[in-house]
């Protein structure tokens, strides 16, 4: 079940005739530093673009000790790894495994406007830092080249931040399931991602963290609420626990009492259809029928509550995954897994989550926002 969504760039300028490369980047809001492999690259993994190649794009540049962004990315907790008058070296791993070494360098990206006035043109952004991976590990299964960076690194790192000056460092998007054209979902970065209409929100909580932390207070199925206990979800007074969004998670993650309590709120439901329950084993909790028809099918619905009464309910797709097998019976799983570690950990709405509804990361006002039906 695992998986990313990701978007497509131009980057660079081609050289005496050469094209602009196309670089393909992961969505994450959990890192605040955008990265994709580079040439040369002792170590890389699989990717579906070519691996950019810097010596054909005559706007790439590397950075150095005297360049600010270099120098934001020496103070950015353990990132950086030193920098010289030649070079500035990063090192970022992720808790799956994945993880980037190589130069911080500077390019132009190229992506295409929201502003229906101007027709959609293609904008060219930059000089935009990144880092240039030369030696790289993954965990990823999109085939993406790297990570964009959309989390708040509060001095200038990420993607959005180094974007505000000109547009905002608002950004909003829509993830559409695994199995739907590659380019029906979207990105929009600045205040033409501002939703109009009817929508709801939540304000972020720990405006000087990185990652997005809400105030999550319980959790629902049907609209009856789980009664998980008071407390479980909140961030103690050593900064462990709490709960962020992260779409570079594809999975949700969920406390043990709070997984339990969902769990046995859904078998409660599908044993009353007739679908047997299946225990998780590295893709969330599933159960088994040979009538999962999206059209009949009572699905239960799930949902995340606020503190301050609001409720982020799931779609069908993003709370349900549907496998069929040979046998004709089909496998309905939810892209929830337990946290296990008895040391308070971050609760995460991963990306599943998060399918068919838009979300708007307004950092400007400290608030994530979402609106039903405009994917």
């Amino acid at each position: 079940m695992a998986g990313e969504w990701y978007t497509t760039f131009l980057v660079g300028t081609g050289r005496q005739g050469a094209r602009d490369q196309v670089v393909e980047l992961t969505l994450d809001t959990g890192s605040p530093f955008p990265w994709f492999q580079c040439q040369p690259c002792p170590i890389c993994f699989p990717q579906k673009t070519a691996v950019f190649n810097p010596k054909t794009s005559t706007t790439y540049r590397a950075l150095n000790e005297k360049d600010r962004y270099c120098d934001d990315v020496q103070n950015f907790e353990n990132m950086g790894i030193g920098a010289t008058e030649k070079a500035c070296h990063y090192l970022i791993g992720y808790e799956d495994g994945t993880s980037s070494d190589g130069i911080v360098a500077e390019e132009w990206f190229k992506l295409q406007s929201a502003n229906e006035v101007d027709g959609g043109q293609i904008l060219a952004l930059g000089p935009m830092g990144f880092g240039c991976g030369l030696e790289n590990e993954n965990s990823f299964h999109s085939g993406a080249g790297g990570v964009m960076g959309l989390a708040n690194s509060r001095s200038g790192l990420s993607f959005p931040e180094q974007l505000a000056p000109a547009f905002g460092s608002m950004f909003g998007y829509c993830l559409t399931a695994l199995n739907e054209p590659a380019n029906s979902g979207y990105i929009i970065f600045g205040k033409a991602s501002t939703p109009t209409g009817l929508y709801s929100w939540t304000p972020f909580l720990y405006p000087d963290s990185v990652y997005f932390y809400v105030d999550v207070v319980d959790m629902s199925v049907n609209e009856y609420l789980l009664g998980v206990p008071a407390g479980t979800f909140d961030r103690n007074n050593k900064g462990e626990g709490g709960v962020v969004v992260d779409s570079g998670s594809p999975f949700s993650y969920l406390p043990t009492v709070a997984f339990n309590l969902l769990v046995a709120a859904l078998r409660a439901i599908f044993d009353q259809l007739g679908a047997p329950y299946y225990p998780a084993d590295g893709g969330g909790p599933c159960w088994g029928s040979k009538n999962f028809d999206k059209d009949t099918f009572p699905f239960p619905k799930v949902a995340w509550h606020f503190r301050d009464g609001n409720a982020l309910e799931l779609s069908r797709e993003g709370t349900y995954v549907l496998y069929r097998e040979v046998s004709k019976i089909e496998y309905l799983c939810v892209p929830f897994e337990e946290d296990t570690d008895p040391v308070p950990t971050l609760t995460v709405i991963g990306g599943h989550s998060q399918i068919g509804t838009y979300m708007f990361f307004d950092q400007p006002n400290q608030r994530l926002a979402w609106q039903y039906g405009s994917c």
